[in-house]
């Protein structure tokens, strides 16, 4: 790739991964912080493929896959949210 390709790719994946991550804090709802926070590790895989890491970057994604999809489970098996996305007290 050239130089100026790599280097709007970068600012791009940087941006989404600041983006995602600021959007995971100030969120309510721990579905949308989760997706947040796996569009965050996407975006910093793709960061480490971009600097030829890509040993990191295939350890990112199994992380992001196990962990999200571990807490998707977690909530819909304690029935901790709702179709909004908010923690049931009942």
């Amino acid at each position: 790739m050239t130089g100026i390709l790599e280097w709007i790719i970068f600012l791009a994946l940087s941006l989404i991964a600041v983006i995602t991550a600021a959007g995971m804090l100030l969120t309510m709802s721990r579905y949308r912080a989760r997706l947040a926070l796996m569009a965050s590790f996407v975006a910093l895989a793709g960061l480490f493929i971009l600097l030829g890491a890509d040993l990191l970057a295939a350890i990112q994604i199994m992380m992001n896959v196990g962990a999200g999809s571990r807490g998707f489970l977690h909530d819909y098996a304690t029935g901790q949210t709702t179709s909004r996305g908010t923690i049931s007290r009942k």
